[in-house]
């Protein structure tokens, strides 16, 4: 965060972004958003914190939509700074009751962000608040009845030296179970706060254990949201880490956003994660604060928009493991120096089947200049946005934090809950009402995490098009939107088929769905379950000997092994048929004898008689050998010997023959080879005997027996 108050006076600015859109999008978005708060009954004012530079920062938050009753409808939770924290329920007739006391949520502690997810998968939305001076909370749903404290014995670590901005929940390991990413913004001024993100791993009995570690994280960085999203669609979660780096400030500040890719492992606290943000084109240092995630061209791969102070960033995935960045081309990027952004996120609140983007905006001290909230509308097939927040009835100038979605009057867009620091906070009832449909999916796992978070969704309608939607808790800037999968379907009543990719791996799909409905789609009972901590690699002879049990299989036809030496791309390697139907511990083995040389990736692909497949977790194999394979011919030979080598890489290789005696017959012989497969063709007159060919490359030695004739 820039330590100067930015004093721009930014009216002009708000004039000409009315006169730059054009008047068709004013004619299409006269006022699609209503302020509702009052009628709807929340009178919530948040209660900042008005301070110098130090831990007294002007952040504010926390707002996550839930379901906490099971009643079928969205309930807000809202934190404050220096007030209770509060709980609207939701009547079901478009009014909401505060009901913070009754639930036991009237804490006051200087909250800052929240989050929402089932973490012990009983069937109960919990909830996870961040705090600025004080210890976070972790809070269990009893039952729809009230909310326990367990912070402490569920392990979450109560010390209060930190700013908690955000958290978010993902299954790192696959594990059923859902891990918990808290992100902390360091402080300033002559008392700084010194405690850095964390990462705990869900131990599956309502405790968890710190794994930061894993991440290489230590007392660093000014971190705002940190997102779990599958950027490289290899099944698995990575974190994309948003922090507040000022390029050019103060040494401590410059930490730029981070891209934590997921390798796999098989033990969770001895996971592999790999920072790839420079690999990838994500490596920035700007003042970043809330991060948006979804596939706005609709290729099947999630993009990423930050906001900042000054222009934001628009960062498109270009599938092969790098982003480029369109913030000019997509025409998201014009906010001027010392424009404050901060939460931000995607959503098609026409229904047209593009995703828009919504950012919240407002100077970080008081007195507030005029910073004007961002409604980015798609303009389809270009590309492009355009900013329509007057069109629209969500320009507004106050001092906004971050702003989430949720269809709570179930008619099917979804409308929007803004936080204002230090003012009242603002119901946003979207009435666009033009005829387009939609659909709305929640999930349940079985073998999943019971909210199926980090499942991959596609919907493809009968005009061809493909939308795609990853379920993400918290990838907002401290809060959450409703969970459920929405999808715009513009003017298709029916969605010719909708697939889920569920996070154990299994895919599931349906046909023929209706449109304009929420729907509850359950996971299947998995098929093939493989107990995970059997699934080892070792290395045999340079080959990878992979093996893995089963404890019970139904309809289940073969396994398929891949690899891969990215992580990303895989190729099957092998196949192994199934046992079909038991209820006993299946053993099963396969050896790979050409691994590639250094890291590789492995995994199972579990198909069953109808074709439908599930994918293992992934497990890392560091190859030993620098070669593949080593053959001798004609073995035994008359005296003219041939060497083939298969090489994995370009190496310097050096021969020698070796008598009974340990006498060395040739002259060593030193040959720079080429990549890929080699033959080393040695012409040498030796007596008949028994010998030994030795052949050195790099620090590694093999032997091999031949005869002489």
């Amino acid at each position: 965060m820039r330590i100067s108050i930015y004093r721009f006076v930014s009216l002009y600015c708000s004039f000409l972004l009315i006169i730059s859109v054009p008047s068709p999008l004013i004619a299409q978005f006269s006022i699609p958003f209503t302020k509702v708060n009052t009628l709807a009954g929340i009178n919530f004012v948040h209660k900042g914190v008005i301070g110098g530079l130090d831990r007294t920062m002007e952040f504010g938050t926390g707002a996550v939509w839930l379901d906490y009753d099971q009643d079928g409808d969205q309930d807000l939770f809202l934190t404050s700074r220096r007030g209770p924290n509060q709980f609207y329920q939701n009547q079901g007739n478009g009014t909401f009751t505060e009901v913070s006391a009754m639930l036991k949520l009237d804490h006051i502690g200087d909250a800052g962000g929240a989050s929402s997810a089932d973490f012990n998968n009983d069937g109960w939305p919990d909830l996870f608040v961040t705090n600025c001076d004080s210890a976070d909370i972790l809070y269990k749903n009893i039952g729809g009845q009230y909310f326990q404290n367990i912070t402490g014995p569920a392990g979450i670590d109560i010390w209060e030296n930190h700013r908690g901005t955000s958290a978010s929940w993902g299954d790192y390991d696959s594990d059923g179970f859902l891990d918990l990413y808290v992100t902390n913004h360091m402080g300033f001024g002559p008392t700084p706060l010194t405690k850095a993100d964390y990462l705990y791993h869900n131990n599956g009995n309502e405790t968890f254990t710190d794994v930061t570690h894993l991440l290489g994280i230590h007392a660093e960085g000014y971190g705002f949201i940190g997102g779990w999203t599958d950027f490289d669609n290899d099944g698995d979660a990575d974190i994309f880490l948003v922090n507040d780096c000022t390029p050019g400030g103060i040494t401590i500040l410059n930490v730029p956003t981070k891209l934590f890719r997921n390798d796999g492992g098989t033990n969770p606290l001895t996971w592999n994660f790999t920072e790839v943000s420079g690999t990838t084109g994500t490596n920035h240092c700007q003042n970043g604060m809330g991060l948006a995630v979804g596939d706005y061209n609709r290729d099947g791969w999630l993009d990423y928009f930050y906001s900042n102070i000054g222009p934001c960033r628009f960062l498109e995935n270009n599938g092969n493991g790098t982003f480029q960045d369109k913030t000019a081309a997509t025409q998201t990027g014009g906010q001027g120096p010392g424009i404050f952004t901060w939460g931000t996120s995607f959503f098609d609140f026409d229904l047209d089947g593009w995703l828009d983007i919504y950012v919240a905006a407002g100077q970080l001290h008081a007195p507030p200049s005029a910073q004007i909230d961002h409604l980015f509308h798609h303009n389809g097939t270009s590309l492009t946005f355009t900013d329509i927040a007057f069109a629209s009835g969500l320009a507004d100038s106050s001092r906004n934090r971050t702003g989430v979605t949720a269809d709570y009057d179930q008619d099917g867009d979804l409308d929007l809950f803004v936080v204002t620091f230090e003012d009242t906070c603002k119901l946003y009832r979207n009435d666009v009402n033009n005829g387009k449909h939609y659909l709305l999916v929640d999930l349940q796992g079985t073998t999943s995490n019971r909210d199926g978070i980090g499942a991959r969704l596609k919907v493809t309608t009968p005009d061809s098009v493909k939308q795609y939607f990853e379920t993400r808790s918290g990838s907002n800037l401290g809060g959450g939107d409703d969970l459920a999968a929405h999808f715009g379907l513009d003017t298709n009543t029916v969605v010719s088929e909708l697939e889920i990719k569920w996070p154990s791996g299994t895919v599931q799909r349906l046909t023929n769905v209706a449109a304009d409905q929420r729907m509850l789609v359950t996971e299947p009972t998995v098929t093939l379950p493989i107990v995970l901590a059997d699934f080892e690699l070792q290395a045999q002879n340079c080959g990878a000997s992979i093996g893995w049990t089963t404890s019970s299989e139904h309809n289940s036809s073969h396994f398929v092994v891949e690899r891969s030496g990215d992580g990303m791309a895989f190729q099957a390697v092998g196949e192994v048929k199934a046992a079909g139907e038991s209820e006993q511990v299946e053993t099963y083995h396969f050896t790979d004898n050409k691994p590639q040389r250094g890291t590789s990736y492995y995994r199972l692909r579990q198909v069953d008689i109808s074709g439908d497949h599930r994918y293992s977790r992934l497990a890392v194999f560091k190859n030993p050998c620098l070669w593949e394979s080593l053959q001798i011919y004609p073995n035994p030979s008359q005296g003219a010997i041939s060497l083939a080598l298969e090489l994995l890489n370009a190496e310097v290789v050096g021969v020698q023959i070796i008598d009974l005696t340990g006498k060395n017959m040739a002259n060593p012989i030193t040959y720079s080879l080429d990549n890929g497969s080699h033959r080393l063709a040695i012409s040498h007159d030796l007596p008949a005997g028994l010998y030994f060919c030795v052949v050195t490359i790099g620090d590694q030695m093999v032997t091999k027996k031949m005869i002489v004739k």
